[in-house]
């Protein structure tokens, strides 16, 4: 949904779209990606990984 609102304001707002600063636009594209995200996966995915990292330089892993 949030990437539709964001759609919509600057297909609406056009003209004035240049007149933005990309270094604005960045923080609301990734707060826009974020919440598009799914981030119960990620919450699984980060801690599986650390964890495995820590495996392997502590020499239990492969």
């Amino acid at each position: 949904m949030h990437g539709v609102v964001v759609l919509l304001v600057l297909l609406v707002l056009d003209p004035h779209a240049s007149n933005i600063p990309l270094a604005s636009m960045a923080p609301i594209l990734m707060v826009v990606a974020w919440n598009m995200s799914v981030s119960l996966h990620i919450k699984k995915v980060v801690p599986s990984a650390i964890s495995a990292e820590l495996k392997h330089y502590c020499g239990q892993g492969p």
